[in-house]
């Protein structure tokens, strides 16, 4: 079993540590994701609240 977690490139010695791994990459993996989510709503609202024209030369 010890290879399986290896090859899933998380580091544990049983099954309770794998699975105790796994939760904290998903909630790692949530919380980035709202982050991220948050910023582009963000910039979005900036982007759309200041619309100008780009000169053409």
């Amino acid at each position: 079993m010890k290879s399986f977690f290896k090859s899933t490139g998380l580091v544990a010695e049983n099954l309770e540590e794998f699975k105790k791994e796994i939760e904290t990459k998903l909630q790692e993996d949530l919380e980035n994701l709202i982050k991220n989510k948050s910023k582009v709503s963000v910039l979005d609202s900036i982007r759309e609240a200041n619309v100008f024209e780009v000169p053409v030369q």
